[in-house]
């Protein structure tokens, strides 16, 4: 009950939101933090606290540029590993009246120090993702997203939730 009156109250802020053809043309900077669970055979299964920023950059009104660095943890072989993404993601935006669906591909970097490699592999992905305004130049957004590690050892599935703001330029 106190999650449905959180969503409604959120929902009847935005109403008086100023959307401005739903912000679509402005360069936008957002924090995050989520959830992140790895899907590996070296790695306890365990949620991980993941946080992070990016920005929103339009190249046409429906979409966007996203380069992204996001840090959580790995329990990698008994061991509690540091990982960094770095991505560049292409965002699709499907603008509605009150909301902005998104919909966006994931290509990038992930640095750990495992014990078998240089640490640094290549990581594939996709995710989706909504958004509405808070204030005039201040939106809450959540997303859901998957990614994969690619390594010669195996892949590492990266399964990941997160919410944050995102402030308008």
């Amino acid at each position: 009950m106190k999650k449905l009156l959180i969503i409604f109250m959120l929902l009847s802020i935005s109403i008086f939101a100023n959307r401005d053809r739903h912000n679509t043309d402005e360069v936008k900077l957002g924090t995050a933090v989520g959830l992140a669970h790895a899907d590996y055979k070296k790695i306890d299964q365990s949620n991980q606290v993941i946080w992070g920023f990016y920005v929103d950059i339009p190249i046409i009104n429906t979409l966007n540029i996203t380069p992204s660095a996001m840090v959580y943890k790995l329990d990698y072989d008994s061991k509690n590993l540091s990982a960094t993404d770095i991505s560049l993601n292409f965002k699709f935006k499907i603008p509605l009246q009150i909301i902005t669906l998104y919909f966006e591909t994931i290509s990038g970097l992930t640095q750990a120090q495992f014990s078998d490699d240089s640490g640094v592999a290549p990581h594939v992905g996709f995710g989706g993702g909504v958004d509405f305004n808070l204030v005039s130049n201040i939106s809450f957004f959540g997303e859901a997203n998957y990614r994969v590690i690619i390594r010669d050892e195996g892949n590492i599935k990266n399964y990941v939730v997160l919410a944050g703001l995102l402030w308008s330029f």
